[in-house]
């Protein structure tokens, strides 16, 4: 091609487009082929998400190879006295039809029905329950299954207390409302924000914290005025301490929460949104950003999450009570509680109502496209 020619590109975020015109601006001809096209592809994924997927990657990862290790322990134990358990649980999915499968029973013991099983157990707290308080022999398997469960939700490690020094549905608000305080000084001592330390208002800030029969964002609406006074000398430094006070709220309750703002860290507006997240997403979302954090930021945080953790607790265990006591409990009072709504859609003169609300009840224990209904959403319904 000997004739001035000029190539035209728009570059998107998924795809190029070019061309190829002459000096007139007339698309050229190319090898017989109109000098003109597109090529698409995929869509680049940010950083932020790859970084959050190589996480959760490592903690499955983590998941298992402890519940490999669990095996080991119990491996020879459980094969003196059924030698296909672990293979009968393993090939458990695979349909009779499958090239795969092994022609083993599709139960989980060899030796008793599997309804007998969930007839003493319906649920598998109500067997951590018993594995503690009947003074018994259990079958070794029975034994696996509990501490497997234990294994995989391995819920709370965030306190270094002895085990001993634990209490269930305590919650002491006063110990980390100081040491925060001493660490937001410590951080900026001209935010001088002090958290509340009032008994009488502490106590009603618990006592909101542990209701589960009300919204998350309800219970953050009810603690923001008791959390703290805000002591500015100006109207900006009242903004400032209301906005750390506004996402140490969200933090308690669950909510999405700005972490920057909580721990006085400075980053580029193009980073917030790796920095907005739930603590509940925490394991996940933290160790991307956690070498940004300050000394004293990174122990604001961890803070933070411990408090985050003892709330959920208190909300999960009541005083006194063990945490396959309370959802043994909680069983019992959903099927009451269901005998009750059943009773309820039976006495409906209009059957379409009926099936709305049997409907609207599936979706709150099922989910509509792996999304919950709360319990808020299916009362009103």
């Amino acid at each position: 091609m000997k004739e001035p020619y000029g190539v035209g590109l728009d570059i998107g975020t998924n795809s190029v487009g070019w061309t190829v015109v002459d000096a007139s601006g007339h698309v050229r001809k190319i090898k017989g082929q109109t000098g003109i096209g597109v090529r698409l592809f995929k869509e680049g994924a940010a950083a932020a998400d790859r970084r959050g997927f190589r996480t959760t990657r490592r903690r499955l990862k983590r998941v298992k190879w402890r519940l490999r290790l669990l095996r080991e322990f119990f491996d020879q134990p459980i094969s003196k006295v059924d030698i296909n358990f672990f293979a009968r649980r393993k090939y458990s999915d695979v349909s009779p039809r499958d090239p795969n499968y092994n022609g083993l029973e599709k139960t989980l013991f060899n030796d008793r029905s599997d309804q007998d099983f969930y007839h003493d157990y319906p649920t598998i707290y109500h067997l951590r329950e018993a594995l503690m308080t009947q003074h018994r022999k259990f079958d070794v398997r029975e034994i696996y299954l509990a501490i497997h469960h234990i294994v995989k939700y391995h819920g709370n490690f965030l306190r270094n207390d002895a085990a001993t020094a634990y209490r269930s549905g305590t919650l002491d608000l006063q110990q980390h409302f100081e040491t925060l305080n001493h660490l937001f000084s410590q951080a900026d001592l001209e935010l001088n924000l002090n958290l509340t330390t009032d008994v009488a208002l502490l106590d009603s800030i618990k006592q909101t914290l542990v209701r589960t029969d009300i919204s998350r964002s309800d219970r953050q609406k009810l603690i923001m005025p008791l959390l703290a006074v805000l002591t500015g000398a100006t109207t900006a430094e009242k903004k400032r301490q209301k906005a750390v006070v506004t996402e140490f709220a969200k933090a308690l309750v669950g909510n999405k929460t700005k972490i920057d703002v909580l721990t006085l860290t400075d980053i580029d507006a193009t980073e917030a949104k790796d920095w907005a997240f739930s603590l509940e997403e925490n394991q996940d979302k933290l160790p991307g950003i956690e070498d940004r954090f300050s000394e004293v930021g990174q122990q604001i945080i961890d803070e933070v999450i411990r408090l985050y953790a003892s709330v959920n607790l208190a909300q999960l265990i009541p005083e006194g009570k063990r945490f396959s006591q309370s959802m043994v409990e909680k069983y019992k009072c959903h099927g009451e509680d269901l005998k009750l709504l059943k009773a309820y859609i039976r006495s409906q003169s209009d059957a379409k109502r009926g099936r709305a609300i049997r409907a609207t009840y599936d979706q709150y224990i099922d989910g509509v496209k792996s999304k919950q209904v709360t319990q808020e959403a299916f009362q009103k319904a």
